[in-house]
């Protein structure tokens, strides 16, 4: 499912609403959390580099029809956006680490912050854990605090939210259907 690019007028001049990257979504969670009209404007100006002065000109009724296509579209991070085993940030890819091969080390990193009480704002860090440079021959590089680090600053600042929602909940599901197996396997008959 892509979103729909949003696009609006004000005083002759056209803006257009960008992605959501993991960096705006954390602060956008933050003004969310009070239903102030002021931070609805403030995440639209965030969002499309509009002036908040020119958007504070709207009419209400032509800013809520702004605001509910942001909600719906770029602010919508429900699980239906599609996985992505690749994706491409600064001319870099980046692919998904390999499940078969996780170790003991990224596993309980991963768990340690799903666990954090501010889980939410640890995305970048757990994508940093999922998702490596590709070498040459398109394998993930292996995992290292230099690169965990350099990965965590990049996909805080550079990472769509939807590609995180989906990783995220692949690889949490993923995990848990394996380990419902493997217990199952362990029970006595």
């Amino acid at each position: 499912m892509e979103i729909k690019t949003i696009e609006f007028k004000i005083r002759g001049r056209e803006w257009k609403v960008k992605t959501v990257t993991i960096k705006q979504y954390y602060r956008i969670q933050t003004l969310l959390a009070s239903s102030i009209t002021q931070n609805r404007v403030q995440i639209i100006s965030e969002l499309s580099d509009c002036p908040i002065e020119d958007l504070n000109s709207l009419e209400k009724h032509q800013f809520n029809a702004i605001w509910n296509a942001v909600v719906e579209g770029p602010l919508n991070v429900s699980s239906t956006a599609p996985f992505h085993r690749t994706i491409l940030l600064n001319d870099k890819l980046y692919g998904f680490f390999d499940i078969n091969q996780v170790t003991v080390g990224e596993y309980s990193d991963l768990e340690i912050l799903r666990a954090m009480p501010d889980a939410q704002q640890q995305l970048h860090k757990m994508m940093a854990i999922l998702y490596r440079e590709l070498d040459e021959n398109g394998i993930p590089v292996g995992y290292t605090i230099d690169g965990f680090n350099r990965r965590a600053e990049l996909f805080l600042n550079r990472m769509k939210i939807s590609h995180v929602i989906a990783a995220i909940d692949f690889y949490f599901h993923i995990t848990k259907v394996c380990l419902k197996d493997m217990m199952a396997s362990l029970e006595l008959t």
